[in-house]
């Protein structure tokens, strides 16, 4: 059985195909918890000059996501994010647009949640003095009764 995106799964038995939608307790039980991802773990160290890691995710998601909203803020992140010394000039003005337009419940919020990851990776122990204000943003996220937030949030 294959999971699909769409909160279902597709059944082939006897050369039938047929679609099955889960319950909410069997959505919740495919909900990967992996806290620690190994693209976290990785630590990669960028020539001085070098674009960063939110920089390459951010051009990412934008091939995922193509909402005015992701777009709007792609315009306004790409400028100050393309290297790691822009983003150290301009960490609270990055992080004041994302937490912003997570704070909005936007529709890019999904491909939002991945790119803070890659900013703490660049940022290492810069991000610790925002992490407060980070936790607090992901707390109102989180709804049970949306799975997909709730693996994406994880």
């Amino acid at each position: 059985m294959k999971r699909l995106q769409n909160g279902g799964k597709r059944i082939t038995s006897s050369g039938k195909n047929r679609y099955k939608f889960f319950r909410f307790t069997e959505e919740l039980s495919l909900v990967n918890v992996d806290v620690h991802r190994r693209d976290a773990l990785e630590i990669q160290y960028l020539p001085e000059g070098q674009r960063s890691h939110f920089s390459y995710k951010l051009e990412e998601f934008l091939l995922r996501d193509s909402t005015p909203e992701y777009l709007a803020l792609f315009r306004k992140l790409k400028p100050l994010t393309v290297t790691i010394h822009l983003l150290v000039y301009h960490i609270d003005k990055v992080f004041d647009l994302i937490l912003t337009e997570l704070n909005n419940n936007s529709p890019a919020t999904p491909n939002l949640l991945p790119l803070l990851p890659a900013l703490a990776k660049d940022l290492r122990n810069m991000f610790y003095n925002k992490f407060p204000e980070v936790l607090t943003t992901l707390i109102n996220l989180l709804d049970p009764k949306d799975a997909h937030l709730l693996e994406t949030l994880f």
